[in-house]
């Protein structure tokens, strides 16, 4: 079962950000916001871990929840309807953080995420409501024990009501969201010309990261029909 352990303790926050931190130690998206490179080697974690104090700062800040599964084998950050993380307020309270410890480079592609997703949001939500997981993810060694599921679980039933929206980053990750429901509505790609498929700036190719943008419709008709 998962839990809801609301968005204020800091040592909350803390258990959230190590578990989600060891979760997406090489994925693709982060590689392409933190301009990784293969040659900067255990240096880039430091820069990782600061992306995600910032990320569920500005979570938090923006009245998110948390969740855990297993004393912090898996955990989520779910945003309620109406509340953006890309918020005016936000950026003024984190955008000097994100300079100061990620760089500007790194600024400037977490602000320029939104562009890419928002018009897919648009043209599929029309305007309507709907939960946002920002992220998800389970420690490795945990992984096939059902955690993502009790992640989910509140929502799936909240999302009766309203829609569920994600982004995927990778192919294990989009297929195990269909399996719960979710629909692939379009592929966007990220850096091309810049990063390699595993977001690496200096790999040999530079086809871009791959986003999977996906949304669960609501599932009970009367209150569609409302």
């Amino acid at each position: 079962m998962a839990n809801n352990v609301g968005h204020t303790d800091e040592t909350v926050k803390e258990k959230i950000i190590e578990t989600l931190r060891r979760s997406f130690l090489d994925d693709a998206a982060i590689n392409y916001l933190l301009n990784r490179t293969h040659a900067e080697g255990d240096a880039f974690y430091t820069r990782h871990k600061q992306m995600f104090i910032v990320n569920v700062g500005l979570h938090t800040y923006n009245t998110g929840d948390c969740y855990e599964v297993a004393d912090y084998q898996a955990a989520a950050l779910w945003l309620p309807p109406g509340k953006k993380l890309d918020n005016p307020i936000a950026a003024l309270r984190y955008g000097p953080t994100i300079f100061w410890h990620l760089g500007y480079r790194s600024m400037m592609k977490m602000l320029d995420y939104s562009s890419y997703v928002d018009p897919v949001k648009a043209k599929y939500l029309k305007g309507r409501p709907y939960y946002y997981c920002f992220i998800v993810g389970t420690l490795p060694e945990h992984r096939g024990k059902g955690h993502c599921k009790a992640l989910f679980k509140e929502h799936l039933e909240k999302g009766d009501r309203l829609p569920l929206w994600l982004e995927a980053t990778s192919e294990n990750s989009r297929d195990i969201y269909k399996k719960m429901g979710f629909e692939v509505l379009e592929t966007v790609v990220m850096g091309v010309g810049q990063v390699d498929g595993k977001g690496y700036s200096d790999g040999e190719t530079k086809e871009g990261v791959t986003l999977w943008c996906m949304l669960r419709e609501p599932r009970d008709e009367k209150t569609d029909s409302k």
